[in-house]
């Protein structure tokens, strides 16, 4: 009476490791490009966290120009203004920075910022007849803005955010 070895065979082994082989490359993309999509999701989400939390800080604080006489400078890239406090506030972009600055000190709002831009209007700015080339700025000088468009942008690793708030500023209106 003879007796069979349970085991495997050199050729089932080999044929196991084919197969695993196989199914590696044909998920191992698949795997590449989950985790690439997870990474820009998470970049996109940390762009977007922060640039909220700059966006509202800066809207909120605009809203509390002092009065029409209280706009410093209104260029598409820097505000500064005087608030209901009497601080002098400046938004500004610094390299990769948003930077905002109170009383002379300086302070990073947000990182990878690739553009700020500020558009002025004398009006609603849904009318595009309300908006202000040049507006009308200094200390004690009354400024013809009523509303502004606050607009960011980020960067990162080639992921793009960009962020547009109005703002109506109280003592402008």
């Amino acid at each position: 009476m003879t007796r069979e070895k349970a085991g495997y065979t050199l050729i089932e082994l080999v044929m196991v490791i084919i197969l695993v082989g196989i199914m590696f490359l044909v998920t191992a993309p698949l795997m590449v490009e989950i985790s690439r999509g997870w990474q820009i999701a998470t970049l996109r989400t940390d762009m977007s966290e922060s640039g909220m939390v700059a966006m509202d800080r800066m809207s909120r604080e605009i809203r509390q120009i002092r009065n029409n006489k209280s706009v410093v400078t209104a260029t598409a890239s820097v505000f500064r203004f005087f608030d209901l406090s009497n601080n002098d506030i400046t938004y500004s972009i610094s390299g990769t920075n948003l930077i905002r600055t109170i009383n002379g000190a300086s302070n990073q709002l947000a990182a990878n910022v690739s553009s700020l831009g500020f558009t002025y209007y004398r009006g609603n700015y849904n009318d595009p007849l309300n908006l202000l080339a040049a507006p009308v700025v200094g200390l004690g000088t009354v400024t013809d803005i009523k509303t502004l468009v606050i607009g960011l942008t980020f960067s990162n690793s080639g992921t793009t955010l960009s962020l547009q708030d109005g703002v109506y500023p109280r003592r402008l209106q």
